[in-house]
């Protein structure tokens, strides 16, 4: 591992723990063993190592939502699992969640569009986009793309905070499950009975 991997490696631990409010190069230099200068070399500052450090927590979010999301799957089964995955993260990483998707974050998904728009590689919100595109074509839905995008991941982002703020705190598969089981089947079932004439 090179001293950029490092610093990242070094980086995600504390994000992990504390969020990146407090981080510091000089910290991660001491914390990696090498002088207060060293971490310059692969960053031009503190603001491009943060940038660097949000990719690396974009692909680590991308590669736990897509466990167990399946090719073979149908549309709303992946949905399912993709969500139980989201909701799981943000339980057991909720710095790494905040760090992608809390207010003061670049909001992901354009709200006109429906599309994926960040300047971080997203590969969970690609699955995700794909996903709602197949779950649209499947279930031959009349809202369009766009609300479809918006309502689901606003549901699940929503879910997710709200198990995360729960008292406990208890992340139990089976509850959440059913609850996007049920939103996927109300929505599905509701199609273009109350959505608005949006192309």
């Amino acid at each position: 591992m090179n001293l950029r991997q490092k610093l990242l490696q070094a980086g995600l631990e504390i994000v992990d723990q504390s969020g990146s409010k407090n981080i510091s190069l000089r910290q991660l230099a001491d914390q990696c063993g090498v002088t207060h200068n060293s971490p310059y070399r692969h960053f031009k500052n503190k603001n491009e190592y943060l940038w660097a450090l949000k990719q690396e927590i974009s692909l680590l979010f991308g590669n736990e939502i897509s466990k167990q999301v399946a090719d073979k799957q149908s549309a709303d089964q992946a949905l399912v699992q993709l969500g139980v995955n989201v909701v799981r993260f943000a339980t057991n990483h909720p710095n790494y969640f905040a760090e992608l998707f809390y207010p003061d974050q670049d909001v992901p998904i354009n709200l006109e569009t429906g599309m994926v728009e960040c300047n971080y590689n997203a590969p969970g919100l690609d699955k995700f986009t794909q996903l709602v595109k197949q779950l649209k074509a499947e279930n031959q839905l009349q809202s369009p793309f766009n609300l479809i995008m918006i309502h689901f991941w606003s549901f699940i982002v929503g879910l997710a905070i709200l198990v995360q703020h729960q008292e406990q705190n208890q992340f139990v598969e089976r509850k959440i499950s059913m609850q996007i089981e049920t939103m996927i089947k109300i929505y599905i079932d509701g199609d273009g009975k109350a959505s608005p004439k949006i192309k």
